[in-house]
Order: structure tokens, then C-alpha cells, then sequence
């Protein structure tokens, strides 16, 4: 009886671990979302009182008087620096989820060291498959600026409102250098793994942090592809058994994005966006043939099916 009673605790022991890892895999989410909203209402306040402070230094009291001419002033004023809010926001969550992803490292890293990750094999492969994607994807985003365009121009609307529409030095800065960092961390560090310690099949758990991550960006278009991003992103991060190499995708794709962007801007038509589909196809297809090669080496699907088998991925 008494060995009996012992089980049972064991097994509620066992199933509470679970719940907490489950609710811990949502705070990744959660946690982002609140920095971006604390970090854009303070731009807000502060953009509001300096415009607020310069147009009454320089005697343009008239504005004052017009409620609806000054919110229109304000806001074109915040938007001007909105850019640097996401920056902000950015190097936060950086900062919070290296401390975070640092300590349960710390406490259990069944990651493989980065130099048994970097070699001509994986860089190549992640060059082809961030390329690769973005070809693909910017072909389905033009049908669906055709099939959609009150979508597709909310999802431009909201590009070009966060400043990450042209070229910069500060928007390279954000989505090519902070973005894969923190975002890769945040997800495919820490929200895949609580959910594979929860005992949540792999498959599962990539559909799920795929999710999440179309979540955070919100907005419905952009949403949906990074969504089908973040399934590639978690399958290389499971698979290979690291999150180095999903942050050097990361990394190819936005660079890409940024860079097809600014080359064929309003210079391709059907047919070359047709031929860019091809060959980003024919990329994810040697892609896809190198990361198997690398999972064979890394011994990645081994160590998945054993994990789906015992369900005890401890952190």
C-alpha cells in the first residue's frame, strides 16, 4: 500500500512538471508581446511630450487649440522614430532571453557545441533554405496581393509603419542582426523545448511553436508565413539538435527578403517571379537534402525518438 501511495505521488509529481513546462512554453510568447506593447506606448508618451514641448518653445500655439491637428502631428511625429521602439524592444528581449536560455543551458545543454555545427555542409544549407523561402514565399505574396489586396495592403501598411520598409542601417540592424537572434531563442530555444519537456511529440511541438511564432508578429499575412518559417526553423533546431544553425537561417532568409526587395522592386514580372519560385524550389530541395546529411551526422532523430519514447527531456 504504501509503495502503491509512493507511485501515485510520483505520478502527480510527474504530471504537474508537465502543466508548468506547458505553461512555460507560453511566456516566450507572452513576455514578447508585453515588451513590444510597454516599449511602443513609451515611445508614444515621449514622442508626445517632446513634439508637445518643441511646437510651444516655438510658438506654434495654434496647433494647440485643434485636437485632431495635433493627434495627426503627433502621430507623424512618433512614426519618424517608431524604428528605434523596435530596436528597443528588441535588444530587451535579447538581453532577457540570453539570461534565460543561458541558465537552463547551464542546468542541462543537450545542444551540440557550435563548432560541430559550422562546416561547409550546414552554412550552405542554410543559405539555400533562407533563400530559398523567400523566393517562394514572395511568389505566393504577390497572388496574394492579387486574391487579397485589403490584406496584403494591411500587411505593407504595417511594414512601412514600423520603419522596417527601407533599407537602413537601423532596420538591417533589426531583422537581420536582432530579430533571428532573439526570435530563434525565444522559440526555437526555449518554447520547443518546454514543450518537449512536457512530453509533447516533436511533430506537435514544431506545429505549436510555429504558431506561436505567427502570433507574435500580428498581422494575418505576415502571420501566416512566418509561420510555415518557423516549422522549417523548428524542424532544423529538433532535428540537427541546436539553435545555432535556425539563427544563421533566420539570418539568410531576412537578409534575402531585404535584398530581393530592394533589387526587384516593381522590375519582375510573372514570369521572372514564376522562374524565382522554380529555382527557391529547387534551393529547399538541396536544402532539405544537406540537413538530412547533417541530421545522419549529428545523430538528431535518434535523439528525437528516444525523447518521444521516454517523454523525460529534463532541463
Amino acid at each position: 500500500m504504501y509503495q502503491g501511495l509512493r507511485s501515485e505521488g510520483a505520478v502527480m509529481e510527474k504530471q504537474k512538471g508537465k502543466a508548468g513546462y506547458y505553461v512555460l512554453s507560453v511566456v516566450p510568447l507572452l513576455a514578447t508581446l508585453m515588451i513590444q506593447v510597454l516599449s511602443g506606448l513609451a515611445c508614444s508618451v515621449i514622442g508626445s511630450v517632446v513634439y508637445t514641448v518643441r511646437i510651444t518653445m516655438n510658438g506654434e500655439t495654434d496647433l494647440l487649440n485643434d485636437s485632431a491637428a495635433l493627434q495627426a502631428a503627433v502621430t507623424d511625429y512618433i512614426m519618424q522614430y517608431i524604428i528605434y521602439a523596435v530596436i528597443v524592444a528588441q535588444i530587451l528581449t535579447l538581453i532577457g532571453v540570453v539570461i534565460w536560455y543561458g541558465i537552463l543551458i547551464k542546468k542541462k545543454n543537450i545542444n551540440r557545441p557550435v563548432k560541430d555545427c559550422v562546416n561547409v555542409r550546414t552554412v550552405l544549407m542554410c543559405i539555400l533554405a533562407g533563400i530559398g523561402l523567400q523566393l517562394v514565399i514572395d511568389f505566393f505574396l504577390n497572388i496574394v496581393a492579387l486574391a487579397f489586396p485589403d490584406a496584403m495592403g494591411a500587411y505593407s501598411e504595417l511594414i512601412e509603419m514600423v520603419g522596417i520598409g527601407e533599407t537602413t542601417w537601423i532596420s538591417l540592424l533589426a531583422t537581420v542582426i536582432l530579430a533571428p537572434i532573439s526570435e530563434e531563442l525565444l522559440f526555437r530555444g526555449l518554447t520547443l523545448r518546454f514543450l518537449r519537456s512536457a512530453g509533447v511529440k516533436f511533430a506537435i511541438a514544431n506545429v505549436l511553436q510555429a504558431l506561436f511564432f505567427g502570433i507574435l508578429h500580428m498581422n494575418l499575412v505576415q502571420g501566416i508565413y512566418t509561420f510555415v518559417v518557423g516549422l522549417v526553423l523548428g524542424y532544423v533546431a529538433g532535428k540537427c539538435r541546436t539553435v545555432f544553425l535556425p539563427i544563421l537561417l533566420h539570418l539568410c532568409f531576412n537578409f534575402a527578403g531585404t535584398f530581393f526587395a530592394t533589387l526587384l522592386a516593381g522590375k519582375s514580372g510573372w514570369l521572372m517571379q514564376s522562374l524565382l519560385m522554380v529555382i527557391g524550389v529547387l534551393m529547399l530541395a538541396g536544402a532539405f537534402f544537406l540537413v538530412q546529411k547533417e541530421i545522419k551526422v549529428s545523430g538528431g532523430t535518434k535523439a528525437e525518438s528516444q525523447a518521444d519514447e521516454s517523454l523525460d527531456v529534463n532541463l
